[in-house]
């Protein structure tokens, strides 16, 4: 028969499986939401090149026609690539902890 603390590390266990799993569904999202925008811009810049207006391709993504001339002219491009730089060397740079590395070794 079981003993309690069997028990309690069986379902700990199943926790962190479960949690795990989460995290690398997390994850893929994550990646598939950077492909969308890599296509989003690409084909923002696309319709811009072909004579779309500001307001058109802001319309279309719901933003304003300075949002999409901001992020999607050449200079905007550049300061918004910029801070994404910034925004990413800081997301990870700040995170001390990760969750898979605190599994409790039996």
């Amino acid at each position: 028969m079981p003993t309690h603390s069997a028990a309690r590390d069986n379902l700990d266990a199943e926790r962190l499986a479960r949690l795990h799993n989460r995290l690398d569904q997390l994850h893929d999202l994550r990646l598939r939401e950077r492909q969308i925008q890599e296509d989003i811009d690409a084909l923002a810049v696309a319709l811009r090149a072909d004579g779309a207006s500001w307001a058109q391709i802001g319309v279309a993504v719901g933003v304003s026609p300075q949002a999409a001339h901001q992020r999607w002219s050449p200079e905007g491009k550049k300061k918004h690539n910029e801070r994404q730089q910034q925004r990413h060397t800081l997301a990870r740079d700040g995170s001390k902890h990760d969750i898979r590395s605190t599994t409790k070794e039996s």
